[in-house]
Formats: structure tokens, sequence, C-alpha cells
């Protein structure tokens, strides 16, 4: 895959140049995310689901799709993920990015989830 962001320094002179840099590039990486991810949910909905049904609020594919994310965010540990992902803007790209994603799951759901599936 090409890269098409160029290597040099940052063009914005204020911080609110940079602000609309960071959405501008946030929104081309979502575009980018969607295109992977439609190829990847399928792929998702094969792995066996071993929670009891009675008791989930989150569907397989929004906890991977979600530890993907956390991965993405480079997120050190549980609860820097629960602090990083439940920002208001990263909860709203989320939301906008992960098919069927209401809110954002505790990396303590995430974590027990990943825990009873063989890798």
């Amino acid at each position: 895959m090409k890269c098409n962001l160029p290597n040099r320094k940052s063009e914005a002179l204020t911080p609110e140049e940079e602000t609309i840099y960071r959405q501008q590039t946030a929104n081309k990486m979502a575009k980018v995310m969607k295109v992977i991810l439609r190829h990847l949910i399928p792929l998702l909905q094969d792995i066996p689901d071993y929670r009891d049904q009675r008791y989930i609020k989150y569907s397989k594919e929004c906890l991977f799709l979600y530890g993907i994310m956390t991965s993405v965010m480079q997120t050190t540990s549980r609860r820097n993920a629960n602090r990083v992902m439940t920002d208001p803007y990263t909860q709203e790209n989320l939301k906008n990015l992960i098919p069927g994603l209401d809110s954002v799951p505790h990396a303590d759901t995430l974590a027990k989830f990943l825990k009873r599936i063989d890798p």
C-alpha cells in the first residue's frame, strides 16, 4: 500500500490550524479503516463466541474491532485504554467507525472475551 502522506514539517502555524489538520488526518484514516474493516468483519464472524448469550452487551465483532483500535491507538495497558478510548472525541470516532457500537466497552470486558478464545 502506497503512503500518500508527505514527508515534511507541519504547515500549521497556530494550534487552531493544527486542530483542523489533525481532524482532516483522522477523517482520511477513518476512510481507510472502513475499507479494511469491511473485509475483516466477515472473517471475525467465523470465530466462536463462548460467552453466556444472556449477558452479552457487545457483539464479538465490536469487541474485536475495539481491540484492534486499542492497538492502533497504542494504548499501553487496560487502564490506559479505558482512559484514552473513552475520550469524547475518540468515542464519537469509534462509533462512526465500528458498526453497531453504541458505547465503548471496558477494557476488562475485552480481556475476558479474548481470554476464552483459542488463538
